[in-house]
């Protein structure tokens, strides 16, 4: 019988699945950037005058980027001034990156009239998946940066009560025109299992475009037909800490789901994750929802919804079980509860998918290819 360790927060936790029962480990592409290709391309990067760094990332893919940053400005020898610019949140982290370098550190307070003091801006993010708005990173990053209510105008634009990551939509083309008049330059990662996979420079916009679809390319995941059961870990530490983080990352793998039985991973240390998920996890929220007023995270509520009419996901996590089978999942209290559950469902010869990483996965259903003329 295989053993199978899956993400869970900080650890690892194993499955033992026989092999009979075992369809498929979905493995994402973590092939990394050759250096010198990286160093490369962001020379390409024209900073001049008083140009701002903006990061929103703590981790060690964004921290290589800034020192590579910092390095080609000190290379070719112009005189671009340069202020990294980070909230407070991650003043510390950046300090330390920055150590040693002729760079102004700023603690950063969000607001448009401050970006637009700089002759040039440049923001460095992270792509990922978003059920909203398709992709995050580039300009939904930004906006998110700069603006209290920005998720909640561009939930208004939204036409769909599906979650379509992978996909441009309305909330997509919405951040698109709001961050297009703050001209702002974009250095935009790939980042899997914290490898730096693939980087694009250039204008804000055109660069996450450019980075979205290599994303796509990489995890995109087609099935001619759905998976009897899968067994998925929402992935990295940062995309488990919250129940708001891990949903973003299971709507990834459910869009093609039929009759799926679906057991889920995701440790969920630091909570809920948002105001809507908390009300409904602990009262009745149709009061709240009926005033029509946008409350934190209620995206998440419409795309769990329409989750429950399709499948009956069970979750593993820190979570209260009160909590858990209010928001209408399966309580499991380990992982050695996955397969008897599946089996219980699915009967003793299911085939199991198991998806590593669903934040870095994206599954859907192959087209069905046109008859060839004869």
């Amino acid at each position: 019988m295989p053993e199978i360790w899956l993400p869970y927060g900080t650890v690892e936790v194993p499955l033992k699945i026989k092999a009979e029962n075992l369809e498929k480990i979905y493995t994402p592409n973590t092939k990394p950037l050759d250096e010198n290709s990286m160093r490369s391309r962001i020379k390409e990067l024209e900073l001049k005058g008083e140009t701002l760094i903006v990061v929103c990332e703590a981790e060690e893919a964004s921290a290589s980027l800034v020192k590579a940053v910092i390095d080609a400005s000190t290379e070719s020898g112009k005189t671009a001034r340069l202020t990294v610019g980070a909230e407070r949140s991650l003043h510390s982290w950046i300090k330390k990156v920055c150590e040693g370098s002729n760079v102004n550190i700023k603690v950063f307070t969000p607001s448009e009239a401050e970006v637009q003091r700089y002759d040039t801006k440049l923001l460095i993010s992270k792509v990922s998946f978003n059920p909203l708005f398709g992709f995050s990173g580039g300009p939904v990053t930004l906006l998110k940066t700069l603006r209290p209510n920005f998720i909640a105008e561009a939930f208004k634009r939204a036409q769909s009560n599906e979650p379509r990551p992978g996909e441009e939509t309305e909330a997509s083309f919405y951040a698109y025109s709001e961050a297009e008049r703050l001209q702002m330059l974009g250095l935009e990662y790939i980042s899997i299992n914290e490898v730096l996979v693939d980087i694009a420079v250039g204008d804000l916009i055109e660069a996450h475009k450019q980075i979205s679809q290599t994303y796509l390319d990489l995890c995109r995941i087609s099935l001619n037909t759905p998976p009897e059961a899968i067994i998925a870990s929402a992935g990295s530490r940062k995309s488990t800490s919250t129940l708001t983080s891990a949903l973003n990352t299971l709507w990834n793998i459910t869009k093609p789901l039929d009759n799926t039985t679906v057991v889920f991973l995701a440790e969920c240390i630091d909570g809920l994750g948002s105001e809507a998920l908390r009300l409904a996890a602990t009262r009745d929220i149709e009061p709240f929802l009926s005033q029509g007023n946008y409350i934190e995270g209620f995206e998440t509520i419409i795309y769990l919804r329409w989750l429950l009419k399709k499948v009956k996901p069970a979750l593993l996590s820190t979570l209260p079980k009160h909590y858990v089978n209010r928001l209408g999942f399966v309580h499991l209290r380990s992982a050695s509860e996955a397969l008897p559950y599946i089996l219980k469902q699915k009967g003793s010869k299911v085939k199991i998918s198991i998806f590593p990483s669903a934040e870095a996965s994206l599954l859907t259903k192959s087209e069905p290819k046109s008859p060839t003329k004869a």
